[in-house]
């Protein structure tokens, strides 16, 4: 294997891109620049990759933040809105019903007034004919009454006496009671008015809140989204980040083709359960479809992990995303990582062998729970591997 010098240049000026990248954003916790250069130690190359992968974690937890409270404006903005249409609807449903009742009491109002000139009317009429009576006696109707010829036509001429007087009480009554019904019924409407009225100023100026609410949102989301850009190119620099880490394996192991990956016989690095498969992933952050490099074992905390084949320590550290991990290079080509360590129990340099318990379980960098992230890389390229690991 060679020495650990090999191909620095490369891997630097790579790192340099890096950081570059990741200074476009201009955002708080940007990577501090550093002149490209060769000759550097191993120890020295990983702690500037760590550096640079640390800050990188920061900028992806930043825009994880900013994503949340883009997502949360959203639906915020989206609630507003319904509540807007709601009330918009509801104002115009009030604004017919005030339009509708407005109608009815201008009817209702023609019809009181008519029937109370009918009443007056009537009323006047009964008074003259009172007065009338009052000035003849009861001559008129005696005379009605003696015309008859027969005390049959007697009793007829009475009943039509007092049908006739009867009759004009009963339209006078009749009248009185229509005339306060209507008085009645135009009170009614006239509240009924006054609450709808009343309905329609609360429904127009809760209309005005919520309009300004909804401007008010639409500058935080337009803000969230300007943010989220400038993020997202920092966050952009990871695939460079990542293609340093690669670079930077193929750089310290050893050379190969990576051929002989099936002379060599894996052992699980723990015995648990795969939780996440290697596979494509839609990351909601970058809009788009990336490939989950190896596979995540789900085991409890502290679990001693177990180094999956024999070979030298060229990582060992922190990583973006991985968290504290171990490399190692198992010879021809091929490397094993095993990252999101709690503790790492080698150093780089290390000759270790396997089944050598190089670390222990934990959920450092990217990690919603405790488990191994486990990957078998030939020539640095990840490869799936359940197709080398044997059968359970």
């Amino acid at each position: 294997m060679q020495g650990p010098g090999r191909a620095h240049g490369p891997v630097r000026a790579l790192l340099t891109a890096v950081l570059a990248l990741t200074l476009v954003g201009g955002l708080g916790g940007a990577l501090p620049a550093r002149a490209a250069g060769g000759g550097q130690s191993l120890s020295q190359l990983q702690q500037e990759l760590n550096q640079d992968q640390q800050a990188l974690n920061q900028a992806k937890s930043r825009l994880s933040q900013i994503h949340g409270a883009y997502q949360r404006a959203k639906q915020q903005l989206y609630v507003l809105e319904a509540e807007l249409n709601t009330t918009r609807s509801h104002i115009t449903y009030l604004s017919a019903e005030v339009t509708a009742t407005e109608g009815a009491l201008v009817v209702t109002q023609a019809k009181y007034q008519a029937t109370k000139a009918k009443l007056a009317s009537g009323r006047a009429q009964v008074t003259t004919a009172l007065q009338s009576l009052q000035e003849q006696g009861m001559g008129g109707f005696l005379s009605v009454l003696l015309q008859a010829q027969s005390f049959s036509d007697f009793l007829t001429r009475l009943q039509e006496v007092q049908t006739l007087i009867q009759a004009d009480l009963g339209v006078i009554n009749q009248m009185r009671i229509a005339e306060e019904n209507l008085a009645m019924l135009g009170s009614q409407l006239t509240a009924q008015k006054q609450q709808l009225t009343s309905l329609l100023q609360e429904a127009s100026a809760q209309e005005t809140q919520l309009a300004q609410e909804q401007g008010q949102v639409q500058v935080q989301v337009s803000a969230l989204i300007q943010a989220q850009g400038q993020q997202q190119r920092v966050v952009g620099a990871d695939e460079a980040n990542q293609a340093a880490v690669t670079a930077a394996i193929t750089a310290l192991e050893g050379p190969g083709t990576g051929q002989g990956i099936n002379s060599i016989h894996f052992i699980w690095p723990v015995n648990g359960p795969i939780t996440n498969p290697f596979a494509y992933w839609y990351d909601p952050f970058a809009h788009k479809w990336e490939l989950h490099t190896g596979i995540d074992i789900g085991v409890p905390m502290y679990t001693p992990i177990h180094a999956a084949a024999a070979g030298t320590v060229i990582i060992a550290g922190w990583i973006n995303g991985y968290g504290n991990v171990v490399v190692l290079d198992n010879g021809g080509g091929v490397s094993t990582l095993y990252a999101h360590q709690s503790r790492i129990e080698v150093h780089v340099g290390e000759t270790v062998t396997q089944g050598q318990v190089i670390g222990l379980v934990g959920m450092t960098g990217w990690a919603t729970g405790p488990h191994v992230h486990f990957e078998i890389r030939v020539d640095g390229v990840p490869k799936n591997p359940v197709l080398y690991l044997p059968k359970r």
